[in-house]
């Protein structure tokens, strides 16, 4: 069985450990003390040389970390941990031309699983269950590791569904004895790949209560729930704002115990300003591309708000959305092959300066939140638009400056504010209430009309006979996560769609490997199924479909927003994320009146152009930007004027702690 890393003996051990230990919570200027410390000729190992690589990500040396972290896997190709530390750090890093060597570093990870697992199959006496339950539970085997074996194994086509659901039956009953980090990848791995989810949020919850999710394990869990949301898991969608509350509740009560008295003095220091200051600050994950969406709608609205409304800007970038390959959850970092260096202290976007502060990149290290909410309130804004998601920040801002959150999804959003901008409109969002996904508290908190958006445009518009000149119609599908996604009964009914119209042709836009995209379900269709791994102009792709499709997912919905612009028809259901942007008469509840639908947009041309039409004037005034932008001007100058008054009331989301905590500086 392969080890992480076999571990330099004692007293190398103790001292590795020690400088793991402050990096772990973000202490770095403890952490850099500890490893200096080191003797020369141990900083050369490899587990000293790989947490010189994390010390240098995490102190954003980004150029430096990438000349180390290469060397490391240049000398050692074989080692997991050093890997999934040169995918990660590679992508934050930034530049385009990384996006080949974080694919050649990722096909090296899953070459090395494929041809260990073979051999340690074939060494297993007991089978496929000993060994499953020996890669979950034993500490000697890396994170990294057992992630991507889970992928493999369970997302990959490598066991079919009865041979699942006799591995989680079989191993069910062991899991109980496992220890906490055993049952949080347990649970996590039940999450994503069993048709089992309730019990899966169940044992996460227990874990939560008793306390026994690692700190750094946090942003991980987050990312791994919500991921399962984005794959259209309703059941998960239910729970996902209970479940991610009582995560942040944990959250930032580790955060106020790490606390030090210089890290409480800091942020009780940091106050709001009396006065108007005409500043907003934006607190959002990383910045990632100039091709990602979530990163555009922030660079846009804060370029706007300088140009338009005359505010000062400060994005605050980073956050909890990346987390290091030791956190035990059984998922695979999923990084964006196409970054661009964004990390700068200031961008000109939009003709205007945009100040940028990159030093988030904390991975659920517990002392970057007050760092980051004691930089903020010293700016000096008058709100701070928290984008996209929760982050620990939210709740130690809260009651100390207004929070305004806008989301990238549909569901209820998750951590402390003021206010939120809806995806929703008024009258969808109550039915949301009724049928029981959004609790009324939180629905009381929305602004309509303040998720505006800049629809990029059609550059050079395609024709149907340029993207596919034999077909009669052409349908597309994009989005990031498509191998996931197009799995299950819709790609199947899919395929028997595609089958019975043999002059119907599908594109599939957003990466990923083509097999894997094709998967069983649509591989009897493939000579019929072309796939794009980015598209630059996806608006003039758009141009040349006759149809986009929606799969059963919860995600953003730019792609969904930029066909209907240019009108081309989207076939959605309720359940999936175009459902914020969509009339309900052009929503279908199954599956049955989604193909049925689909049918009618193709056949009847009447009738699609009816559709499109009135798509393209329905997304204006569910996304104007102009408006939108004004609107959360507007919201802005309310919130900080009741803020100064004392009139607003609590904050909603997780709940607030005292940052209080008897750890001495060190």
């Amino acid at each position: 069985m392969v080890e992480a890393h076999p571990g330099p003996p004692t007293p190398q051990a103790a001292r590795l450990r020690s400088i793991w230990e402050a990096l772990d919570i973000g202490d770095l200027d403890v952490a850099w003390r500890r490893y200096l410390a080191v003797p020369t000729a141990e900083q050369g190992l490899p587990p000293f040389h790989l947490v010189r690589a994390a010390l240098l990500f995490s102190s954003d040396r980004l150029d430096e970390a990438s000349e180390v972290i290469d060397d490391f896997c240049g000398r050692w190709p074989d080692d997991p941990d050093g890997i999934e530390w040169a995918i990660k750090i590679h992508q934050i890093a930034g530049a385009v031309e990384r996006g080949q060597r974080i694919r050649a570093l990722s096909e090296r990870a899953g070459q090395l699983i494929a041809a260990r697992v073979k051999v340690w199959l074939a060494s297993s006496s007991g089978g496929l269950i000993p060994l499953l339950e020996r890669i979950v539970t034993d500490p000697g085997i890396s994170n990294a590791y057992r992630a991507r074996i889970v992928d493999m194994l369970f997302n990959a086509e490598q066991l079919d569904g009865r041979a699942k659901a006799n591995i989680f039956a079989a191993l069910d009953v062991r899991s109980h004895d496992w220890p906490p980090d055993g049952r949080l990848f347990w649970a996590s791995l039940l999450l994503l790949f069993s048709d089992r989810p309730e019990d899966a949020i169940r044992r996460i919850n227990g874990l939560l209560e008793s306390d026994a999710v690692a700190t750094g394990s946090f942003a991980a869990l987050q990312f791994t729930v919500n991921r399962a949301v984005g794959t259209g898991n309703m059941a998960v969608f239910r729970s996902r704002y209970d479940l991610l509350t009582a995560l942040h509740e944990r959250w930032l009560e580790r955060i106020a115990a790490a606390m030090r008295t210089s890290e409480r003095s800091r942020l009780a220091q940091a106050t709001y300003p009396a006065a108007r200051s005409g500043r907003i600050a934006i607190l959002t994950s990383p910045l990632i591309s100039h091709l990602h969406a979530p990163t555009m709608r922030v660079l846009e609205l804060a370029a706007a708000l300088i140009g338009m409304h005359g505010y000062e800007v400060r994005i605050f970038a980073g956050g909890p959305t990346f987390f290091r390959p030791t956190a035990p959850v059984a998922i695979v970092n999923i990084y964006n092959a196409q970054a661009d260096k964004l990390l700068v202290p200031t961008l000109r976007f939009d003709g205007v300066e945009i100040g940028i502060s990159g030093n988030l990149l904390d991975d659920g290290q517990a002392l970057k939140a007050p760092l980051t909410a004691s930089e903020i309130l010293e700016f000096g804004p008058d709100a701070v638009i928290a984008y996209g998601d929760a982050s620990p920040v939210q709740g130690l801002l809260a009651g100390r400056a207004p929070l305004l959150l806008i989301p990238t999804g549909s569901g209820p959003p998750v951590g402390a504010l003021d206010r939120f901008a809806s995806e929703w409109n008024e009258a969808a969002l109550r039915d949301r209430v009724e049928e029981g996904t959004w609790p009324a508290r939180l629905a009381e908190r929305a602004v309509f009309g303040a998720t505006g958006v800049r629809v990029p445009g059609p550059v050079s518009p395609k024709r149907r006979e340029e993207i596919q000149p034999d077909a009669s119609s052409v349908l597309a599908i994009a989005g990031t996560r498509l191998e996931e996604e197009l799995r299950g009964v819709f790609a199947k009914r899919l395929a028997d769609f595609l089958d019975a119209r043999p002059t119907v042709h599908l594109i599939l836009v957003g990466g990923g490997r083509r097999d894997a995209l094709l998967g069983p379900e649509l591989r009897p269709v493939a000579d019929r199924v072309a796939t794009l791994d980015y598209a630059m102009d996806l608006a003039g792709l758009f141009c040349g479909c006759d149809v986009v499709l929606n799969p059963d997912r919860q995600g953003g919905g730019t792609a969904i927003a930029m066909a209907m612009a240019v009108g081309c028809p989207v076939v959605s259901l309720t359940a999936g994320d175009a459902a914020t942007l969509l009339d309900r008469e052009d929503l279908s509840e199954d599956l049955d009146a989604y193909f049925d639908r689909l049918a009618r947009l193709i056949d009847d041309d009447s009738f699609r152009r009816d559709v499109a039409a009135r798509m393209a004037v329905q997304v204006e005034r569910m996304l104007g930007f102009e408006r939108g932008v004004a609107t959360v001007a507007r919201t802005v100058e309310e919130l900080a004027a009741e803020f100064r008054a004392g009139t607003l009331p609590p904050p909603v989301g997780a709940a607030l702690h005292a940052a209080r905590s008897d750890r001495p500086d060190q």
